[in-house]
């Protein structure tokens, strides 16, 4: 019998299940043979086809001739017969390996052939059908041209060592090779054995037994079992009453043919014809041999206060059941990453590694297996690096959420939207743009069979372009927020920079929108800027202004006139007048404006950068983005949901992060 490599049994099952009921005929030859109709070709028998279907070969063959050393040219004296089978039942659901059996009865001999075994290393992923037709070539078939019933089969124990038992049978020499010329006269099915021996015995002309064997040779114990022994005589159609015997009935017992084992141990099964003539069978006592687990190494999820926590059963393979062995499962770290209990139930306890192992003990000899288990915590959630998303149209953009509290993405996620017709979103957050609009983005992200969602709008916006007027209306996100200022004595005062060079420690956050809105000549700006300065450190009061005050700052600019036609447009002078000029994609809007009184003031020139984000203009006013009293730890702030860490992310944006309604 031939066993396959594990790694290839469920393609290999799959497509030779396929091929079989395709290309086999109806009978599986288990009653008498195949007819021959009046045109001399075979009837109810399925052609030899290795082409498009391997498994025509299975069945039972014909000896018509049979050379040593050379072509067959010589007729056996007793009918002979060669059969070949395969048994899938034994890999059913890849737990173990297909087994190609072959028998020959050859003139008064019969030799099971059950050591052959197949070396699928080359196969890869390569043609089935060939890589089948070129293993039963291997074997030594190869078909009769213009035959379709008739094959040659050359056993040469020098090429395949399984055949070396015609060798000790005494029917070649050693060094020698017998070659056959075959006809096929019954189908065999697969998962049936080698079939029954149906050849009739004529009651007049009995044939006396001149050997006998089984099916197999050597049964290896693995559990506790039942089974029938299958005997074939030589000659073909000789037959005969068996005696059956056990040396060992505390291990096995037989009843004609039926062999049970009762436990572990060595036993020889023996048949014995009324002429004399023996077969035996060697049951193998099993031993405990090299163990494995279903995995070597699991990641396992549980939160930070030991709820939820996921579990895995391990399960043990290469312990025969017949062994009795002492199992025991342990973990090298006292229990505090993961338990696991003596039936192998893993159960995760505390983010970390640890090293679960699993003994068997048999008669003094212990083997070991150890699967390595990494417990992670499960996220507080994923969140987007914004609230909202702005996008020109006939541009892209790629938006990715982070699992809470980190600086890392969540991946991979899938994506969703609430409409269609405004973008198109990949599932690396690649967005195309195919109309303005607003749509809502959900990413779900799966871990350790939980799914987590973070949603944001995408606004996908009319591109701006300061010489049209029309294309600048909508929402503004805040991109730059600079300042700088002189004042007599050395004294200067800064009004809401993010330049952390100038406090020490102080800005921890800031986020700023602006809306704009075009009415006839006049184009109307509000924009609300928000930091987190509470530390202005070095900085007193200049003129009874403390810059702690400016930290959420809602500025509606007087109406600015709009000239048309040029790159700029507006005019500067107080706090809430403003030049606009275009950078890019973005609007630049530089104040220039007096602070303080006239010898303790300071003049001021500050430049705020903007990015459109909507076509739509907001309100501003109820809009309060994070509570810089308690940094952004109470409600109604979700400034902590949108926090990349415990302080202010060093990557941008490092001020955007939402906002929530305020009244």
């Amino acid at each position: 019998m031939a066993k396959v490599k594990t790694f290839l049994l469920s393609f290999l099952i799959a497509a030779l299940s396929i091929l079989f009921i395709a290309g086999c005929s109806t009978d599986t030859g288990t009653g008498s043979g195949g007819g021959t109709d009046n045109g001399g070709e075979q009837t109810g028998l399925t052609p030899i086809d290795l082409t498009t279907n391997p498994f025509s070969l299975l069945g039972v063959y014909q000896v018509d001739l049979y050379g040593i050393d050379d072509e067959p040219v010589n007729e056996p004296t007793q009918a002979s017969e060669l059969r070949v089978g395969l048994n899938l039942a034994t890999a059913a659901g890849g737990m173990g390996a297909p087994e190609v059996l072959m028998l020959l009865n050859f003139d008064g001999s019969i030799i099971p052939f059950d050591d052959y075994v197949i070396n699928l290393g080359n196969m890869g992923g390569g043609d089935l059908n060939d890589f089948i037709s070129t293993t039963f070539a291997s074997l030594g078939a190869e078909l009769i041209e213009g035959d379709q019933y008739g094959l040659y089969f050359t056993l040469d124990p020098a090429k395949n060592p399984q055949y070396q038992p015609l060798v000790t049978k005494n029917v070649i020499q050693d060094g020698q090779y017998l070659k056959l010329k075959l006809t096929k006269i019954k189908d065999i099915a697969q998962d049936s054995g080698l079939g029954d021996t149906d050849v009739p015995q004529d009651p007049e002309k009995p044939l006396e037994v001149t050997d006998i064997a089984f099916d197999k040779t050597i049964h290896n114990i693995t559990t506790t079992e039942s089974f029938q022994l299958q005997t074939y005589f030589a000659p073909v159609g000789a037959t005969s009453n068996l005696t059956w015997e056990t040396d060992n009935t505390q291990v096995a017992t037989v009843e004609n043919g039926k062999v049970t084992i009762l436990k572990n141990g060595n036993a020889t099964i023996t048949a014995t014809t009324e002429n004399g003539k023996t077969a035996t069978l060697e049951i193998k006592e099993a031993v405990l041999g090299e163990i494995s687990l279903d995995k070597n190494a699991l990641t396992l999820y549980v939160n930070n206060d030991g709820t939820d926590a996921q579990t895995h059963p391990l399960v043990l393979s290469g312990v025969p059941d017949i062994l009795g062995a002492t199992v025991t499962y342990e973990t090298d770290n006292s229990e505090t990453v993961v338990s696991v209990s003596q039936d192998g139930l893993i159960t995760a306890k505390a983010a970390g590694q640890a090293n679960v192992t699993v003994k068997v003990s048999v008669g003094g000899v212990e083997k070991t297996a150890t699967c390595v288990v990494t417990v992670e915590a499960y996220p507080e959630g994923i969140v987007f690096e914004k609230f909202e998303y702005g996008v020109a149209l006939g541009s892209t953009i790629k938006i990715q959420p982070y699992l809470m509290g980190t600086t890392e993405y969540a991946t991979p996620v899938t994506y969703s939207t609430d409409k269609g017709g405004i973008i198109n979103i990949d599932n690396e957050g690649n967005i195309t743009t195919i109309q303005t609009g607003d749509v809502e983005v959900t990413a779900t992200y799966s871990v350790g069979g939980k799914d987590y969602t973070a949603t944001c709008t995408v606004g996908v916006y009319t591109p701006i372009d300061i010489t049209r007027p029309d294309t600048l209306v909508g929402t503004y996100e805040f991109v730059e927020f600079t300042s700088d200022s002189s004042a007599m004595f050395g004294i200067k005062v800064y009004v809401g920079t993010k330049d952390e060079s100038k406090y020490s420690g102080s800005v921890q956050r800031m986020i700023g929108e602006m809306s704009l809105t075009y009415t006839g000549n006049n184009v109307n700006m509000t924009t609300k800027i928000q930091m987190e300065s509470s530390k202005l450190e070095d900085q007193g009061e200049v003129a009874g202004i403390d810059a702690r005050l400016e930290q959420l700052a809602l500025t509606n600019y007087d109406a600015i006139q709009y000239a048309g036609g040029g790159a700029t447009f507006g005019t500067t002078g107080s706090q809430q007048q403003g030049i606009v000029t275009q950078e890019g994609d973005m609007l630049l809007i530089t104040q220039s404006f007096r602070k303080g009184g006239s010898i303790a003031g300071a003049d001021v020139t500050v430049k705020t950068y903007v990015r459109k984000k909507s076509d739509i203009p907001k309100q501003l006013n109820n809009l309060r983005y994070f509570d810089y009293l308690d940094f952004g730890k109470s409600s109604p702030s979700n400034a902590r949901e949108h926090s990349l860490g415990d302080g202010s992310p060093e990557k941008e944006p490092y001020y955007t992060y939402g906002v929530v309604n305020y009244n």
